[in-house]
């Protein structure tokens, strides 16, 4: 299980980053593997599943609060919550934390999630 929180993310953007980012920013990591083509969150006292096109290898991306998302991402969820738990169809892959904050989780075109920390 990967941990992902604020300061994460800035050390990957200040040392390069990586290319597949938005404008070489974020922090790309696994959502684990799905036969179903359908992950689980969990915020909170709140549960759901984010559907994704294709079964298999799930990915995403964690961004800061102040990256632009792209116009073509389209909002999926917008989260109060200071932590965040991905499932995969056998366990929990990532856990997300951002102290003060909340989350808003994006579907971009190219079939991966991108997730901001607010």
């Amino acid at each position: 299980m990967i941990r992902i929180k604020p300061h994460i993310i800035l050390a990957h953007d200040l040392l390069g980053g990586d290319e597949k980012g938005i404008d070489g920013k974020g922090y790309p990591f696994s959502l684990g593997t799905s036969a179903i083509a359908s992950f689980t969150f969990r915020a909170g006292t709140s549960v759901f599943a984010v559907d994704m096109p294709h079964k298999g290898q799930g990915s995403a991306l964690a961004v800061l609060k102040d990256m632009p998302i792209p116009v073509q991402c389209e909002l999926e969820r917008d989260i109060e919550w200071s932590w965040l738990w991905i499932y995969d169809d056998t366990e929990k892959t990532a856990c997300l934390e951002n102290p003060g904050g909340g989350f808003r989780i994006f579907r971009s075109p190219a079939s991966q999630l991108v997730i901001q920390l607010t």
